[in-house]
């Protein structure tokens, strides 16, 4: 499945973090809060996301345990949405 890079800034120590998501991870946190959903799983992470008002939280999970990164749901929509954009004109193999 094709991936493609999203940066986030974690709002709790500064850091910028880049994951490659899917097309469908993407949408479904975008989509969140229209869905009134509070919790998504991302499985190109792998982890979840949860949502409490403009607070996102992304848990990795990896064989050490459970990476937290916090984020502004607000300020990282529009890498969202660009990432999502860039599935249009990529090649099969991603970004």
């Amino acid at each position: 499945m094709k991936t493609t890079h999203v940066t986030v800034h974690d709002t709790s120590d500064g850091c910028q973090y880049t994951f490659r998501l899917t097309q469908d991870d993407i949408l479904a946190i975008i989509n969140m809060p229209f869905l009134g959903k509070r919790k998504v799983d991302l499985p190109s992470l792998p982890g979840d996301a949860n949502l409490k008002g403009d607070d996102l939280t992304l848990f990795l999970h990896h064989p050490h345990g459970i990476g937290v990164v916090d984020a502004s749901f607000s300020a990282l929509r529009p890498e969202l949405e660009r990432a999502f954009q860039s599935f249009r004109f990529d090649d099969d193999e991603g970004v």
